[in-house]
């Protein structure tokens, strides 16, 4: 596995009755001519991070999770890698992994990889296995059936404070969004859904008698745990049996 390795600044404790502003810098391994600066405010604690785009200074996070957290990594040769804390950045669409006090970022082409949130094992795939896309993106599954599978893209896009995007040079801060696809695996059609009623209904081919026996109406789809629950229940049904 090819790896770029960044040195990793240890911030050694420092007496809380200190009352001072400490700036921290590191090299960002996302971003190899980017410095990552962390604001540590002693007294109570609290950090603020930003990162600099393109020589530009933009706040917030370009991880989707800022923790290392335990995963596991399937790279497209079949190679297997697990036992590492793993952090995904969704800016950039790419996985590091720490080893020996050091940020690594793959290289490679990751088929899959996964990350325990608390208790949880969260997977993400990479898009290629659906569709060859131009620039590096990967699926989180949601839900996985035999017979299909929803998917959900986390990204972070640099905007500006009046909210429309701009470029990076002028960028303020990063920017969750997210975009959901369902994958059906008989006709191997990805189509991107809007949490809607009538999209989904649309994107499924739903019929209103189907509709009616799916209880699609009762469905709030800007509740993610509640799109997560009627994909598992259209996936199980007669009406997706019968499809």
């Amino acid at each position: 596995m090819k790896i770029k390795y960044v040195s990793i600044i240890i911030l050694f404790s420092i007496s809380c009755s200190l009352k001072a502003q400490i700036i921290q810098q590191f090299t960002n391994p996302i971003f190899p001519n980017a410095k990552t600066e962390i604001s540590f405010r002693i007294s109570d604690r609290e950090f603020i991070n930003s990162t600099i785009i393109g020589g530009a200074k933009v706040e917030g996070t370009p991880f989707l999770f800022d923790d290392w957290l335990a995963g596991k990594i399937i790279l497209e040769d079949g190679r297997l890698y697990e036992n590492y804390k793993i952090k995904y950045n969704d800016y950039a669409q790419t996985v590091s992994f720490l080893k020996d006090g050091n940020s690594l970022t793959i290289d490679e082409n990751i088929k899959e990889f996964s990350l325990m949130v608390n208790t949880k094992e969260v997977y993400f795939i990479n898009a290629n296995q659906f569709k060859k896309e131009k620039k590096p993106l990967f699926y989180e599954i949601l839900v996985d059936n035999p017979s299909g599978q929803l998917l959900k893209v986390n990204r972070k896009l640099v905007k500006s404070n009046n909210s429309a995007l701009v470029e990076v040079k002028t960028a303020k801060f990063l920017n969750p969004v997210i975009s959901y696809f369902y994958y059906d695996k008989k006709s191997k059609k990805i189509v991107d859904i809007e949490p809607s009623h009538s999209d989904i209904s649309s994107a499924l081919n739903l019929t209103p008698f189907q509709e009616v026996e799916l209880s699609l109406f009762s469905y709030d789809f800007s509740n993610e745990p509640e799109l997560i629950i009627f994909f598992n229940s259209y996936l199980k049904s007669d009406t997706k049996k019968q499809l």
